[in-house]
Formats: C-alpha cells, structure tokens, sequence
C-alpha cells in the first residue's frame, strides 16, 4: 500500500483437500532462535515480557482488526473478553491442517493499536468435531442437498467468498 517495493505480504496457503478445506493462515512464529541477548540493559531495545513464556515450538498466528465500538467493550479490563467462535474454529484449522501445537488470535483495535492476544491450544475434541460437519457438508454437495444457509440474503458478506454459492444460490432454499 505504501509503494515500497521491499516489502511483500505473503500467505501460507493451508489446505487439507480430504476435507475440502483451505485458507490462507496469516503468519507462523518459531521464536526457538529468540536470542534475548541481543536485548536488554544497556543495548538498543529493553524486554519487556518474560522469554521464557515464548512458545517453545512453532505456533500459526492469525491476526483480526476491529473498531474501538467492538473491542472497548469486548476486551475491556473487567470484560471476559474471549475470542470469537468462528475464528477460534478458522485457527484451529490451521493447527491441525499444519501440524502444530498451538496458535495466537491478535485482536488489533485499528482505531488506536491497541492489542488482545489469545493462545489457542490444539484442541483434538473440536478437530474431530469440525471433520465430521466438513464430512457432512460434503456429502451434501455431492447428493445435491445443502442445509438453510445462515445469511439472511445471497448478498450478504458470508456467501461473497463462499465455495457453496454456485449451489446453494440456485437451490429452492431461497
């Protein structure tokens, strides 16, 4: 956006076509060659958190922007603050798609910066739970049947990117 040519945003492509699922993950962080030395007193940048809680194994991060009327009273001090259902479901695709641990939802109010991180543990319960509705889901467009779609008009946000327009669009449903 800026024009500088250095810089390139590159997505890791997940995908797991046995469940017909891809996404695009937005970064994975191996912080296993964190060298704080090169911090702290008397050098450049002083630590500012424990290196210690640093994950010690490769986490995928994916990062979610929302305005100061949906974060202040989401993540607030005294607000309990979880993260959203569906992107906990989007990151824990992408754990298992990946083979890893563990991942991170950044929450960035992008009216000041302001920051809330969760870590999402792999979650075996939830995986098999997400395959067996993919399972289903599936089988549905290969049978010619869809459940009732959940967005209230075809031009709502969730069917622009959805692979199931095409059928679900043209189906009686509507």
């Amino acid at each position: 956006v800026c024009g500088n040519g250095k810089f390139k945003y590159h997505e890791i492509s997940v995908v797991d076509p046995e469940i017909n699922m891809y996404g695009h993950a937005d970064q994975i962080l191996d912080f296993s060659r964190f060298d704080c030395s090169v911090f702290g007193t008397g050098k450049k940048v002083d630590i500012l958190f424990d290196p210690e809680k640093l994950p010690k194994t490769p986490i995928v991060n994916d990062m979610k922007t929302i305005n100061s009327n949906q974060f202040e009273p989401k993540f607030r001090a005294n607000a309990k603050g979880l993260p959203k259902f569906e992107h906990k479901i989007q990151l824990t695709i992408y754990i298992h798609i990946l083979g890893l641990q563990g991942g991170s939802l950044i929450y960035e109010n992008k009216d000041n910066s302001d920051l809330k991180i969760f870590y999402i543990p792999r979650d075996e319960n939830l995986w098999n739970k997400i395959k067996e509705q993919a399972d289903l889901m599936n089988a549905m467009v290969v049978d010619k049947k869809l459940p009732p779609p959940r967005p209230v008009k075809k031009t709502d946000y969730e069917c622009k990117d959805c692979d199931f327009k095409s059928i679900c669009h043209v189906s009686n449903i509507w």
